[in-house]
């Protein structure tokens, strides 16, 4: 008889970690999902006769994992990739073509900028391209304190910060660069020159290759597949309270049913669940505590083709707030040009983000004033004035980990701490927000626990 694991959490990392142990051979499993559905902050639902995603709308296709699993599920024809890379920011009244090429939003040609940066932007550029003193990573380096030593206060103001920020929700001033943007710190070790490292990274990519994929049906679709496939070891509505040591194995308390015995537990949830969870080892539990969250709301809109600037919009994905910036809006999709298949010719569907690290007031906000606050933003920035078609919004508390300075090394505790009890912390709690890495560290996860059974 095989040894029973538990898997605590079933968004998309708990349903990788499912996954990796079915495909290992692995029957005597169950997961434990608190809600109706799985899928975390993978939501598709239907707006305006479409499948709209409420979370993230597509998976990064330049790191292996999440085109892995996708493949081995067999969906690789049913990918597809954006109608466009090009994206622009907001900057002194107007929208900027974001410069390309870049990485995360640093111009691996200064020139490329120059309509957006200062001609003193322009130099720092070139100092950094020209720089040939090491000037070394520092273990408590933030993305912003390297960046702003590297190449200057402006391009990370109006480039990096708004970009990078906007994926992680959060003030790259005061989040850890190793482990907010590791791509970063790796270049930045490598060469001098943030730039030159950076396009030493590059020097294997094809320049045309889809920095992006997702479905026709939504993000939703991949966890369709994964809860189809394995619907007979998830337990939904089945929320863990606690983790117990109870002799030779694990005792996971379940609110309001029956308690699961197992001989190792994967815990896949955000740093509030974790930390409670596993009260009993309180270095671990401390740890995961010092995480905090960042708030976020989603706003997607219809309006009629007619009342959007068609030239704005076209072969574009939308546009990013830097912070210094007066719209309250950190960001705005342009679904229906970012993916052709939501171009019904009638309408413009956009997305608009609010929310950062600071910024609760929005989340907090009535619905009427939300609203508000996105018609004004969009007449400022895109000259909207008419009243939309339709309206979602779209609230996720405490949604973005923020990986603030020792982020690591209190990743370090709980796993030291937690492992040797055969509990295996994986996620976006720990390892990286994007689908990729959360698919990444489950199936790490996964394997961990079979190798301690």
């Amino acid at each position: 008889m095989s040894d029973r694991i538990a898997i605590i959490g079933g968004g998309i990392t708990g349903l990788a970690a499912l996954h990796e142990l079915r495909v290992q051979g692995h029957d005597d499993v169950v997961l434990l999902e608190g809600s109706e559905q799985c899928g975390g902050k993978i939501r598709t639902s239907e707006f305006v006769n479409q499948l709209i995603d409420e979370g993230p709308d597509a998976f990064l296709a330049r790191v292996p994992w999440a085109l892995d699993l996708v493949e081995e599920l067999g969906l690789t024809d049913q990918m597809i990739s954006p109608s466009t890379g090009r994206a622009f920011i907001w900057s002194d009244g107007n929208l900027h073509p974001i410069p390309r090429p870049n990485v995360l939003g640093i111009p691996l040609e200064p020139e490329a900028a120059s309509g957006l940066l200062s001609e003193q932007a322009i130099a720092d550029l070139e100092a950094d391209m020209n720089r040939a003193e090491p000037d070394p990573v520092r273990n408590d380096d933030t993305v912003g304190s390297l960046v702003r030593r590297r190449l200057g206060d402006e391009v990370f103001d109006k480039l990096v910060n708004p970009l990078l920020g906007a994926i992680n929700a959060g003030d790259l001033d005061n989040l850890s660069l190793q482990a907010t943007s590791p791509q970063i710190a790796s270049a930045a070790a490598s060469n001098p020159s943030l730039v030159h490292g950076l396009l030493s990274q590059r020097a294997d990519r094809d320049p045309d290759a889809p920095l992006f994929h997702s479905f026709p049906d939504g993000m939703g679709r991949l966890v369709n597949e994964l809860v189809a496939r394995h619907a007979d070891f998830i337990q939904t509505r089945s929320s863990a309270v606690d983790i117990a040591s109870k002799r030779r194995n694990l005792k996971v308390e379940v609110s309001g049913g029956d308690s699961v015995s197992a001989d190792a537990v994967i815990l896949a949830t955000p740093s509030f669940v974790s930390g409670p969870l596993v009260g009993e080892w309180a270095p671990a539990s401390s740890a995961y505590a010092e995480t905090e969250y960042v708030n976020v709301v989603k706003v997607t809109l219809s309006y009629d083709k007619d009342d959007v600037d068609p030239d704005l919009i076209r072969g574009g994905s939308g546009f990013l707030v830097p912070r210094s910036q007066s719209p309250i809006i950190t960001a705005c999709t342009w679904f229906s040009s970012k993916w052709s298949h939501l171009d019904d010719g009638e309408q413009v569907i956009l997305r608009a983000s609010l929310g950062s690290a600071g910024a609760d007031a929005v989340f907090n906000a009535r619905d009427a004033d939300i609203m508000g606050t996105v018609k004004l933003d969009l007449s400022e920035t895109m000259g909207i004035s008419a009243e939309p078609r339709s309206v979602r919004i779209t609230r996720w508390p405490r949604a973005f980990p923020q990986y603030s300075p020792g982020h690591m090394a209190r990743v370090e505790t709980i796993r030291n701490t937690l492992h040797g009890e055969k509990i295996f912390p994986a996620g976006a709690a720990l390892d990286g927000i994007g689908v990729p890495s959360c698919i990444k560290s489950g199936r790490e996860a996964a394997r961990l626990a079979l190798a301690s059974t």
